[in-house]
């Protein structure tokens, strides 16, 4: 079977070629969405660890004592020079605010489960610090993961949130 195109030239390689490149590009493509997503999600649970850094920092300052976390604005005000000075690695984008998911541009949901959830809490609430939800994604990322971090100040993306509260 001959196989004609464009006034009567033979294109099946050329056909073949540019169906491969299309679907090529379309692979590339995918592989750029699909290393896009894991840098986001990197970035967040970058953003996330610095503010369990910075939050363990202000505890180590104020005798055991939590932030305040009932609002966004006022836990910013307090956390904002321990954010500041919490190195970690991967680093973070300096453009990116670090109260923020990079993916979405939301604020960071705290654990609304405490004992006098707005005022500063005592270290000492929470019987288990490696399990015991700090802060959270507003949203779950498109790799079908959450970011969470813990009191104790460890990160973890998880395909389902914990349960909040003390644990």
């Amino acid at each position: 079977m001959r196989w004609q195109c464009f006034g009567g030239r033979r294109l099946l390689a050329g056909c073949a070629i540019l169906l491969a490149a299309g679907g090529a590009a379309g692979q590339i493509s995918a592989r750029r969405t699909v290393e896009g997503v894991r840098r986001q999600s990197s970035h967040c649970s970058a953003h996330l660890r610095r503010l369990a850094v910075a939050v363990l920092m202000y505890a180590r300052d104020y005798d055991e004592m939590l932030p305040p976390m009932g609002s966004s604005e006022r836990f910013r005000a307090v956390a904002d020079p321990y954010v500041r000075l919490a190195r970690v690695r991967p680093p973070c984008d300096g453009r990116d605010d670090p109260y923020t998911c990079p993916a979405f541009r939301r604020p960071y949901v705290p654990n609304r489960r405490t004992p006098r959830f707005p005022l500063p809490v005592h270290f000492s609430v929470f019987p288990r610090p490696a399990r015991s939800l700090l802060l959270r994604d507003a949203r779950r990322h498109l790799d079908g993961t959450w970011g969470v971090a813990y009191v104790d100040g460890h990160v973890k993306r998880l395909s389902r949130l914990p349960p909040e509260g003390l644990r």
